[in-house]
């Protein structure tokens, strides 16, 4: 049967409010409310302690350690334990060390998406305080620096520095997001290879991870096979596939030959300082008889014709020069270093023997120069 229209248009708007409010009834007696919103996820920061450089007292390290916290803070980052952190850095062994390769570590370790690193320089004058400020943003998704920030504060007070710092956190937490990334996956024959990506250790294969986009330098490693390395092109907003295929064998050794000396022979610094004693002696005799050259040999009374004089200029200079050849001969004996032995700095598994030790030597020949007397030193070290 054909319901009329004018029915259908009073009806339906009753049933419709009463579906509404038996809705409402149901759930003010079961309890049921509207889910909440989601909210944004928060990220994890690991702040380590400050890299100082001049006198920074403790409680300005705490005012400014504050100003980088709550600078984290605002930007929706969570701070990461400093009990659990400095835990970590003592297991690991790395303590001290801001290098991206222990930056990386600490943040894999703590479930961290970045680590903060900021340093403090500070001149103290009459005049106060100048401070030059820095903050490093380590992205640990990305594995690589985002951003780095620095500023100087001339005469600050250290409430000043805090604000100045913790603009330069916030600056580089932003500089970081708005770096372009793509993606990258890289897979190789066999699998389980490191993974390093500008000199970093990142991960092993297959590898997947967000990058920088740009151009980077890639390495493949595992034990028992030669290690591969190739240039890494990242587009912003693309995928980058890479297989690589390891060849078996070893890397190449490089052998870096140091040389080390051993302690100076005693019979040299003997010599040498018996050679200093005579070549003194003689500069002081040679110089004496130069000074008395053409002087009278006896005293003789005022206007009386001197009848000897000294004739001692050739004395003299012969025992000035070998004075002065001996005193250097002595001094150069002494000054060589010691037997000098090359070894490779790689030790065992260097491969080839090393080379023979090659120590100092020097030679001393008294005899004729030439029309005269003289001394010939010849040395090699």
């Amino acid at each position: 049967m054909q319901m009329p229209s004018r029915y259908l248009s009073s009806v339906l708007p009753r049933a419709c409010v009463r579906l509404v409010l038996a809705g409402l009834v149901f759930s003010a007696v079961f309890g049921v409310r509207p889910g909440p919103a989601v909210a944004a996820e928060r990220k994890m920061a690991c702040v380590l302690d400050a890299k100082t450089n001049g006198s920074v007292t403790p409680e300005e390290l705490l005012v400014l350690e504050n100003a980088v916290n709550n600078a984290l803070k605002e930007q929706q980052f969570d701070l990461a334990s400093k009990g659990e952190r400095d835990t970590i850095i003592q297991g690991e062994g790395i303590q001290g060390c801001f290098k991206e390769e222990c930056q990386e570590r600490i943040g894999r370790l703590l479930g961290a998406h970045a680590v903060m690193v900021y340093s403090l320089k500070v001149w103290r004058s009459t005049s106060g305080a100048a401070w030059t400020l820095g903050a490093t943003y380590y992205n640990v998704e990305v594995g690589a620096i985002g951003a780095k920030a620095t500023s100087e504060c001339p005469s600050c007070t250290v409430a000043q520095a805090a604000t100045a710092l913790s603009d330069l956190v916030k600056k580089a937490i932003f500089d970081d997001a708005a770096k372009p990334r793509g993606q990258v996956v890289i897979t190789s024959d066999p699998t389980n290879a490191s993974v390093f990506i500008d000199g970093v250790e990142l991960g092993v294969t297959p590898y997947k991870r967000t990058v920088f986009a740009g151009k980077h330098e890639l390495t493949l490693r595992r034990t028992g096979h030669r290690s591969k390395n190739q240039s890494l092109n990242v587009t912003e907003g693309q995928l980058t596939n890479l297989s690589i295929k390891l060849d078996v064998g070893q890397d190449p050794v490089q052998v870096k030959y140091v040389a080390e000396h051993r302690p100076r022979p005693k019979w040299r610094i003997a010599l040498g300082g018996a050679l200093i004693g005579v070549g003194a002696l003689g500069m002081l005799y040679g110089i004496t008889g130069l000074a008395l050259n053409g002087q009278c040999v006896d005293s003789v009374p005022m206007g009386t014709a001197c009848l000897q004089k000294y004739t001692s200029l050739p004395m003299g200079a012969a025992l000035t020069g070998v004075g002065v050849a001996a005193a250097a001969v002595g001094a150069v004996l002494i000054a060589l270093p010691g037997p000098r032995n090359t070894l490779p700095s790689t030790g065992a598994g260097a491969g080839g023997a090393a080379p023979a030790s090659s120590a100092p030597q020097a030679s001393l020949l008294f005899g004729g120069v030439g029309s005269g007397v003289g001394l010939h030193v010849q040395g090699s070290y």
